[in-house]
């Protein structure tokens, strides 16, 4: 798939959403002025993102379409 957003795993104790995405999954070539996410909630203005909690980790995708995402987040 092109793009895949996972059911969000809500966390009552610090009342915080995580949930994560998955993007050209399918190995297209994208050219970088289009190459970008957005995000949105609604109803808009009431989720807020936490500093520093976005992590873009590497994936390796085998012969036969298995995805081997990093332990290790890009920089």
């Amino acid at each position: 798939d092109a793009l895949k957003k996972k059911a969000p795993v809500y966390d009552s104790v610090k009342q915080q959403l995580s949930w994560e995405i998955e993007y050209n999954y399918n190995e297209k070539t994208i050219p970088m002025d289009v190459a970008y996410l957005t995000d949105t909630w609604t109803p808009a203005g009431v989720m807020n993102l936490v500093d520093d909690s976005l992590h873009v980790y590497p994936v390796v995708i085998d012969e036969e379409g298995n995805a081997s995402p990093s332990e290790i987040p890009l920089s």
